[in-house]
C-alpha cells in the first residue's frame, strides 16, 4: 500500500477497517467503492487537506522541499490548532 493510501487507510477506527475488509471479502462492496468511502470521509480529507497546506508553505514561501521534522512538526501543530479551536 502507498504511503498516502496507508495514512488514509489509518485515519479510520479498526472497527471500521475490518468492516472494510469484510465488505471486500463477501462481495459487498468493490475495492473502488472501499476507496472512495474511505477518502471521502472527513477525517481523511482534513488530514490530506493539513499536509497539503503545510506542503504549500513549504513551496510556496520557504521556497524548498519540505524536511521530514519540520513537515510533521507543522502538521501536527495545524491539526492541534483545529483541535482546539472545535473545543
Amino acid at each position: 500500500m502507498g504511503h498516502a493510501a496507508w495514512s488514509c487507510w489509518s485515519q479510520l477506527q479498526q472497527a471500521e477497517r475490518d468492516a472494510f475488509v469484510s465488505d471486500l471479502g463477501r462481495g459487498a462492496s468493490t475495492r473502488a467503492g472501499l476507496l472512495r468511502r474511505i477518502v471521502e470521509d472527513d477525517r481523511v480529507r482534513s488530514a490530506k487537506r493539513n499536509e497539503a497546506f503545510v506542503t504549500m508553505q513549504y513551496f510556496g514561501y520557504l521556497r524548498r522541499d519540505p524536511d521530514e521534522a519540520g513537515y510533521q512538526s507543522a502538521a501536527e501543530a495545524i491539526a492541534y490548532s483545529l483541535e482546539t479551536m472545535k473545543a
